[in-house]
């Protein structure tokens, strides 16, 4: 997986090299010209599982956002990161071997155990699209498409009081956590806008993810089945965010490439 990121990440700086050799080198002002802009853009998205992904989990959110550059020509290319916190967990036959008749779980006391279940998620993907200045206050703004690949995992975890519940301790509970990961395609359609002062700028978007995941540790405690096949999880949802443009140099009216 490493030399997958690096390679990725030594893929994306030739790219962005490439990208910004191909910028002329004088560019006037926002309002009156198309600028290659570096954009950092921290975001919330709001998902909805589909797929196979819907047995396993709910309603979820994401914290993160991509590093993105535009050129002249208003082509976009980045990476991206993004942390999931999920909702209520649905996991057919989770923990069923631990619970009594009425669903719960005893500790080591011989006390019902006070816990907490939670998906767990966490994507990268580097992306290339474009941006069509269709509306907005100047050329830099407007609808954007985007197309990232990527790399996703998740997984179920426990947090228990006191932990003093011995099966989710350590290694024990990696046999309860469906600790899943694997390729994923993720498509965006949104909205960048850059304001002529360059202060508000913000983006709001639809974004849809597939993920062909298999399950890391292969073998479920509690089912007593292996867990080897492929499974087709998929997200969907919109986020938002406020962006922060990097220019090339600042200025007021002008700047300029060396």
């Amino acid at each position: 997986m490493y030399k997958i990121v690096r390679i990725a990440v030594f893929t994306l700086l030739t790219v962005v090299l490439i990208f910004h050799s191909c910028e002329s080198k004088a560019q006037r002002n926002v309002k009156d010209s198309v600028v290659f802009i570096g954009m950092m853009m921290p975001g919330v998205s709001f998902q909805f599982p589909y797929g196979e992904l819907t047995k396993r989990t709910g309603f979820f959110f994401s914290v993160g956002g991509p590093f993105r550059f535009k050129s002249k020509r208003n082509w976009l290319v980045g990476a991206e990161g993004y942390f999931t916190h999920g909702g209520k967990v649905k996991e057919p036959g989770l923990l069923q071997n631990l619970k009594t008749f009425n669903g719960e779980i005893i500790n080591q006391a011989g006390e019902y155990a006070d816990m907490n279940i939670f998906f767990r998620s966490w994507h990268v993907a580097a992306g290339f699209g474009k941006l069509f200045p269709w509306f907005g206050p100047n050329k830099n703004c407007g609808m954007y498409f985007m197309f990232s690949p990527g790399f996703i995992q998740h997984r179920i975890r426990f947090e228990v009081r006191d932990n003093n519940v011995q099966a989710l301790r350590g290694d024990y509970k990696k046999g309860y956590d469906r600790y899943s990961g694997g390729f994923a395609m993720k498509q965006e359609i949104g909205y960048k806008q850059v304001s002529n002062n360059r202060r508000i700028n913000f983006y709001v978007a639809l974004e849809f993810l597939q993920a062909a995941t298999q399950s890391y540790r292969g073998y479920n405690y509690d089912t007593e089945t292996t867990d080897t096949k492929v499974r087709f999880d998929g997200m969907f949802g919109i986020k938002a965010g406020w962006m922060v443009p990097f220019f090339s140099k600042k200025a007021t009216n002008e700047y300029y490439y060396r």
